[in-house]
């Protein structure tokens, strides 16, 4: 029989040899690099946060030293090449903006020396199309052609096949790949698709459809024109080298043809007094370029407000909501999500998310109407297709104070539930993650988590004004959409407040949140979304959480 001393023995013993092989790292001194990394991306996700910090490139380099710190502690995990590149990333925007050779060095040197410690890393190709956009940011046109060239998938040209990487084997397709950027002898990498316009109210928006990624710069902005180059593009057949426009900022869009496998995107203003602004966004590739009247008045309130240099205001938060000069809110723009050929997700009895989310769109905007005496505007009435880019450019146009995008959610796990209101702000989970890949039919990857967020934050700076206001939005209308529909006997399970990246919520100038009012995907949530009864607290509990956010306001304003 054992004692108990030597039963004793054998739990220390067993402990020992956990901490020593599960535990190490608290042994050796040596940093947990999962860690080390996550505090990284929570430094950067800090100084979105905050406009002070995005102005100061000493928060900048502060971020650095951190992904360098991963990479010096752990040169050989996953996270030291995901921590190079993001450095590259961030001296490649920093870059962009400063045009200084310093920057570009560092952008260049991160991006090669992934090359170099990494070739097998999932982020060369995309290493090599930022170094690309570099190269061409600095006019040297072939070696810019050369590195997306190299980026490009390896085809054998006479089979047509393409080798395709899939862990742990390798799979050989004898289709071409879905969107596969063109790498021909012409030198051509991607095709101008077609130009789209939106203009309203003294804001213009255009956008460069591209069939593939390619690099881009802008090139000039004068009094009354400005162009964008882009390499390696052709437009299609349909599409006319010089397009007019009868309303808005933009006159006339010429093509011209620069040499060096370079086009010129020219845009001529209708007047001098015009301000813009460009950015791009994946999955499709598109060159997004906003006009507005540098003379004219702000789109909202709102988007000039300060926001402390702090984090996100969440639910219960003491913090006040900018006031507009009115003192109340006037126009509010609700946004049932998808439509037409998009269909969101669907139930498993084949009910769609484009048809329910209309539903209470509806019932919302007559809620709202009756109790907030202000203007609700619908940016679809009827089951028709919208762009994500048009939904902001809507309510950008028409001076909205709050902008309400209403989606139901859904998960590979039928037994998913809950409601959960989002803003937009770096995700900081895979839920999150996952959320927003759904809503932006965008694929998940490491590179396109720190790509698309950094897009966002070096972008469009001036979006950070409005993040502790959304942040609050999204905390009224959450808190009342659990609470109202339980006092409806309606059984809901509270996700809370989370934040992502909504390519839907990108440009808004005003307060902007998207609700995901249920799992579609869920039976006996797509059960009760078939019940107007249900469809009808759904839509009430929101206008409730938009009237309370709206009585801050007039609180406020009475102080």
């Amino acid at each position: 029989m054992v004692s108990l001393m030597q039963r004793f023995k054998v739990v220390v013993f067993i402990a020992l040899v956990g901490v020593i092989f599960g535990a190490g790292d608290a042994l050796t001194g040596q940093p947990n690099v999962d860690l080390l990394f996550q505090n990284a991306k929570n430094q950067y996700t800090a100084i979105f946060n905050s406009p002070r910090k995005l102005a100061d490139r000493a928060e900048w380099e502060s971020v650095v030293s951190r992904f360098r710190l991963v990479i010096k502690t752990s040169p050989s995990s996953p996270r030291a090449s995901e921590s190079m590149y993001t450095v590259g990333l961030i001296y490649k925007n920093l870059y962009r903006r400063s045009g200084a050779p310093a920057d570009k060095a560092e952008a260049l040197g991160s991006f090669n020396q992934l090359l170099d410690r990494y070739p097998k890393s999932p982020l060369t190709s995309s290493a090599r199309r930022h170094i690309g956009d570099i190269q061409f940011i600095g006019k040297d046109y072939a070696n810019a052609s050369r590195s997306y060239r190299n980026a490009a998938p390896r085809r054998d040209k006479k089979k047509n096949i393409k080798t395709v990487s899939i862990a742990p084997y390798t799979k050989t397709a004898f289709a071409p790949s879905p969107v596969p950027a063109k790498t021909d002898d012409d030198g051509e990498i991607a095709t101008l698709l077609g130009v789209r316009q939106y203009s309203a109210n003294g804001h213009t928006r255009l956008v460069l459809d591209l069939s593939g990624q390619t690099a881009y710069d802008v090139d000039s902005v004068e009094k009354n024109r400005m162009s964008v180059s882009l390499m390696g593009v052709k437009p299609a057949s349909s599409v006319s080298r010089s397009m007019e426009f009868d309303k808005g900022l933009a006159r006339r869009v010429r093509l011209e043809n620069a040499g060096n496998g370079v086009i010129k995107v020219v845009i001529e203003f209708t007047s001098p007094d015009v301000d813009s602004s460009v950015m791009v966004i994946k999955n499709p590739f598109r060159v997004v370029i906003d006009l507005g009247s540098a003379s004219a008045p702000a789109p909202t309130p709102s988007a000039q407000a300060r926001v402390p240099s702090k984090p996100p205001v969440r639910e219960g938060s003491e913090s006040k909501p900018v006031i507009p000069d009115t003192g109340r809110i006037r126009t509010i723009v609700i946004d049932p999500g998808h439509g037409g050929k998009d269909p969101g997700a669907i139930g498993p009895t084949g009910l769609m998310e484009k048809d329910v989310a209309l539903d209470i769109a509806k019932r919302l905007k007559a809620k709202l109407e009756s109790r907030m005496d202000c203007k609700v505007l619908l940016t679809r009435t009827t089951d028709r297709f919208l762009e994500l880019d048009e939904r902001t450019m809507f309510a950008n146009s028409v001076n909205a104070d709050l902008f309400v995008s209403v989606h139901l959610n859904a998960s590979r796990d039928r037994k998913a539930r809950g409601v959960e209101t989002y803003f937009l702000s770096p995700a900081r989970s895979k839920e999150e993650l996952a959320t927003a890949a759904r809503e932006n039919m965008m694929a998940l990857g490491s590179q396109d988590e720190i790509e698309n967020d950094l897009a966002y934050i070096m972008s469009d700076l001036t979006s950070t004004q409005k993040v502790n206001d959304s942040a609050t939005l999204a905390g009224s209308v959450q808190s009342s959409m659990t609470g109202g529909m339980r006092r409806a006997s309606q059984p809901v399970k509270d996700k809370g407040v989370k934040q992502a990246m909504f390519y839907v919520l990108w440009r808004a100038s005003m307060p902007s949140v998207l609700v995901e009012t249920g799992f579609i995907s869920n039976r006996e949530d797509e059960r009760s979304f078939k019940n107007s009864g249900y469809l009808d607290s759904v839509a009430e509990s929101i206008a409730g959480g938009l009237a309370s956010y709206g009585r801050a306001y007039m609180v406020a304003s009475a102080k």
